[in-house]
């Protein structure tokens, strides 16, 4: 059962599932890439640990505080007690993100890499996106291209194309994929996408005069949906997290709508929907890439 959604559905975006939806998406993708990267290339997938503190980001899997009550006294008259704190223990979760690496089949050589940005890559002060930001700045000052790919709407902006200079080359957007070409790092391709739009078909770089690879991300993120069984799972009775704006609420509700007349058979779909919209929905229609080019070395 595909997603009512024409492009990224939001609903895949609530932090509790990201990490399948993530690890998920960079699998499909590395398979994909091995079919059509041709005999000079591969596709491997790589992974770093990120340890979440309770409380830098919600990813839905809330790691509690542990609180201990009183403690022991020393005991001895001659010892003057001190007033018993409360110990509070902050919990980590510690778990493993995924990313993709192209590799020169010869010399096993990376020549691109591939990001799909988390929810802790995009949170301010977290693990995450300390080694993500770290990475980032390895791989740019390196002969490596460099793919990132950002289908959430919340936190913050993250990409390596500065976020001023993207919104003025590209009317508003949602959501975003970044291409930056290890022969020019002044200039980055930009793939500005709606909620409202298809997502796109996003060129990847390789080595030298090889031509770029194609990847089709909507056809990515249906097998994400279709396999990850999503229209089992998700209550779409409910608004998604995080919420949307006042013009989007009222044109999903339209599609969910449409959907449901449909007939299309979701699992949790039969009750009104808790959120409305007073807002308009916006045209549909696929985007085409933009290239940023950066001048001088502010942000």
């Amino acid at each position: 059962m595909p997603s009512p959604f024409p492009g990224m559905d939001p609903y895949l975006e609530d932090a509790g599932g990201w990490l399948d939806v993530h690890n998920r998406l960079i699998a499909y993708l590395c398979h994909e890439l091995d079919r059509i990267l041709g005999k000079n290339y591969f596709a491997r997938n790589g992974e770093r640990i990120v340890v979440e503190r309770a409380g830098e980001f919600q990813r839905g899997i809330y790691s509690d505080l542990y609180v201990s009550g009183p403690g022991r006294g020393a005991g001895g008259a001659a010892v003057a007690e001190a007033t018993e704190p409360v110990r509070i223990r902050i919990a980590e979760a510690e778990y493993r993100e995924a990313y993709l690496e192209i590799r020169d089949r010869l010399g096993n050589r990376i020549v691109t890499v591939v990001e799909l940005l988390s929810p802790a890559n995009k949170a301010a002060g977290s693990d995450g996106r300390e080694k993500y930001l770290a990475k980032q700045a390895e791989v740019l000052a390196s002969q490596v291209n460099l793919v990132e790919i950002d289908l959430l709407r919340s936190g913050a902006w993250t990409v390596a194309v500065p976020e001023s200079l993207a919104r003025a080359a590209a009317s508003p957007f949602d959501y975003v994929a970044c291409v930056n070409r290890a022969d020019d790092r002044r200039a980055f391709d930009l793939y500005p996408i709606r909620l409202e739009d298809r997502l796109p078909r996003i060129r990847i770089p390789l080595s030298g005069d090889d031509p770029d690879v194609v990847a089709d991300l909507q056809s990515l993120l249906q097998q994400v949906y279709d396999n990850g069984r999503y229209d089992r799972t998700i209550d779409y009775g409910k608004p998604p997290v995080p919420p949307l704006d006042p013009d989007r609420e009222r044109w999903a509700r339209q599609v969910l709508d449409e959907a449901r007349s449909l007939g299309w058979g979701f699992a949790v779909f039969d009750r009104t929907l808790a959120f409305d919209g007073h807002g308009h929905g916006h045209g549909h229609g696929p985007r085409s890439r933009t290239t940023v080019t950066v001048h001088g070395h502010g942000s």
